[in-house]
């Protein structure tokens, strides 16, 4: 489990997520649990999936995404361990000898004799040191385990998230509407909807905003008031039925001014395969006006976003 650009994240073999769109995860004790929202984006005959997490868990997401990245003197080690968890988030830590690295993965046995790597260990990950050097995606037998190197899934994940399909948002464990909302009310876009069915005023209100990525999409909003509000957080979600295409980065910016002559960027965000982006708490900006430039999508077709809300 990984953070990256504001977004958590946790890797995993394909067939562990199998059909499911969602997964439930749970961490060390003291156990927090939460759910992953599965993407199988990579080439065929890689057991790899990556999941947006939510939930509790998301607080624990402290690792980056660059320690997947092995150096030369982790790729020579031949002793690590296999860390796995009890399902009351007891650590197990088991001692294995690594063979030689392949291309693509290593095997690996435990160190003490008689000891199995029995099934269902798939996911769990090989440490040397603190750093994580591959991940368990099958057992051939009771003895050996069969690793997928952690440079390997850096290298297809960093890919995914750079320059594919850019995803995420941040989850901060608390509830957004614990804290009011502000007022707002739609100005303009820069896209027509692809029906008057689905305007761009269904932001505000029951159904979603459908509209053609044509470059960048602006939406903007004001915030009505006597003065500028503090604006210290952003959600925007998209429908995850319909068919419609996800927004993939979204750069959000306020003004405090009435006209909103200048704006000043809170930053660019993702939007998660769950399809929500969430700013999470940030440095509150005073502001009159609200704009959201949507910068690319995660396919092709019509993209929705079904609400904007700001804190």
């Amino acid at each position: 489990m990984f953070r990256h650009q504001g977004a958590c994240y946790v890797v995993l073999p394909e067939h562990v997520a199998g059909r499911h769109p969602r997964i439930t995860l749970t961490s060390s004790a003291p156990v927090l649990t939460g759910t992953g929202f599965v993407s199988k984006p990579f080439w065929e005959g890689i057991d790899l999936a990556i999941a947006t997490v939510r939930g509790g868990i998301a607080d624990r997401c402290s690792r980056s995404l660059s320690d997947l990245a092995l150096t030369p003197q982790e790729r020579a080690s031949r002793t690590a361990y296999l860390e796995r968890l009890t399902p009351v988030g007891e650590v197990m830590r088991d001692p294995l000898t690594i063979g030689a690295f392949t291309y693509l993965t290593f095997a690996a046995r435990r160190q003490e004799d008689g000891k199995a790597i029995r099934r269902g260990t798939s996911g769990a990950f090989a440490f040397v040191g603190n750093t994580p050097v591959g991940m368990a995606i099958k057992s051939p037998d009771d003895e050996t385990g069969f690793f997928m190197r952690s440079d390997e899934i850096h290298l297809n994940v960093n890919r995914y998230l750079n320059t594919v399909a850019s995803a995420g948002g941040t989850s901060q464990g608390d509830d957004p509407s614990a804290t009011g909302t502000l007022p707002l009310a739609f100005l303009r876009t820069s896209a027509p909807p692809v029906n008057p069915l689905y305007a761009p005023e269904n932001l505000l209100g029951p159904g979603p905003y459908v509209f053609k990525l044509s470059g960048r999409t602006m939406i903007e909003f004001e915030i009505p008031g006597e003065s500028a509000s503090p604006v210290s957080r952003v959600r925007a979600t998209t429908p995850t039925e319909g068919g419609f295409s996800v927004p993939r980065e979204i750069f959000i910016e306020v003004s405090p001014f009435v006209n909103g002559g200048r704006f000043f960027a809170l930053g660019r965000f993702q939007m998660g395969f769950d399809g929500i982006l969430d700013t999470g708490r940030i440095a509150p900006r005073n502001a009159r006006r609200l704009r959201l430039t949507v910068l690319n999508a995660w396919s092709e077709g019509p993209l929705a976003i079904d609400e904007v809300q700001a804190y």
